[in-house]
């Protein structure tokens, strides 16, 4: 759970270093970090588990965009 709570803080990080530079990949980037942490805090699964739900995820939902949820 810990792992998944500094994964979401790195994605955090990330997305605002992101925003500060206008870059919109590491902003992206940083949304994906911080929703597989939150995978990983609350079901307590692997980095690459998490990872993987994920893609898969955002697969099955393409229209789902990361930075309004």
């Amino acid at each position: 759970r810990l792992a998944g709570l500094v994964m979401q803080a790195r994605g955090d990080i990330k997305a605002g270093w992101g925003s500060l530079i206008d870059n919109p990949f590491a902003i992206a980037a940083g949304d994906r970090d911080r929703r597989a942490g939150k995978l990983r805090e609350r079901l307590g699964v692997s980095r690459e588990n998490a990872a993987r739900q994920l893609r898969e995820f955002l697969a099955r939902n393409r229209d789902w965009n990361l930075s309004q949820h």
